[in-house]
């Protein structure tokens, strides 16, 4: 990855800076944007300027106000689009109203749908940030292009996208 910059907004620890020490944000953002140095995958935009804002722990546990923390971060140094691979069962009014703010000054914010769908696919179980209106949600499909059966489902769901078995720059133990 070349990340061009960012942030650790936690309020407890960032010795280690705006790196990783969980790895889900490194495998999203080698998805999104790994460059290709001939070793191992190349993400879908190689090209574009990577951030890193690191809002949750090494557990992958935040609070509501190191997301919005991120968030501001990324409007006021002008990033374009902010990917949200969280969820909440919670309809947080300050997030929901962070998110608003930073869709009307122009960021685009993509959001996992949720790891909380069922076999059947029928229930209308998306997952906030992603159920907001000013997010694009995001489902999974495997490699034959079905539904992960854990991909949640709903009317909010606006885009699919391969999620399953995905190769990228977080090495399978």
């Amino acid at each position: 990855l070349k990340v061009s910059g960012g942030v650790c907004v936690l309020q407890a620890d960032c010795t280690m800076g705006y790196m990783d020490d969980n790895g889900h944000g490194t495998h999203v953002a080698g998805v999104i944007a790994a460059v290709n140095n001939d070793i191992g995958s190349v993400g879908v935009a190689p090209q574009s300027e990577l951030f890193a804002i690191k809002a949750l722990d090494s557990t992958g546990g935040g609070t509501t106000t190191t997301i919005l923390s991120g968030i501001e971060w990324a409007m006021k140094n002008n990033i374009n689009i902010v990917n949200m691979s969280i969820t909440t069962k919670d309809n947080d009014l300050a997030l929901k109203t962070m998110i608003e703010r930073a869709y009307q000054s122009g960021v685009l914010i993509v959001g996992a749908a949720g790891n909380n769908g069922t076999a059947s696919g029928t229930e209308d179980n998306v997952l906030y940030p992603a159920k907001y209106t000013s997010v694009i949600a995001v489902g999974a499909i495997n490699d034959k292009e079905q539904r992960v059966s854990t991909s949640a489902t709903g009317k909010e769901l606006e885009l699919v996208a391969p999620g399953y078995n995905i190769y990228s720059t977080v090495p399978l133990n």
